[in-house]
């Protein structure tokens, strides 16, 4: 199947993005495309949102960069 995960816009509303993931360390999931390395992606609550949903942002934090990891949503 495809993988997506939710990206936060400027306006605090999610879309659905596409992505090419690549290995997986427990919970952490590389995602090797499909992503700037800015993007700011939903963590946590990915399976109650819709596309355009308004969130909050609780917080935030950073994953190493050198990983480039997301969480992926499927």
């Amino acid at each position: 199947g495809n993988a997506f995960v939710f990206v936060v816009k400027q306006d605090n509303r999610v879309s659905a993005q596409k992505v090419v993931t690549g290995r997986r360390n427990g919970e952490r999931i590389e995602v090797v495309s499909g992503l700037t390395a800015d993007a700011r992606v939903v963590a946590k609550g990915a399976g109650f949102l819709n596309d355009g949903d308004l969130v909050a942002v609780a917080s935030t934090s950073t994953a190493p960069a050198a990983s480039n990891s997301a969480k992926a949503a499927k």
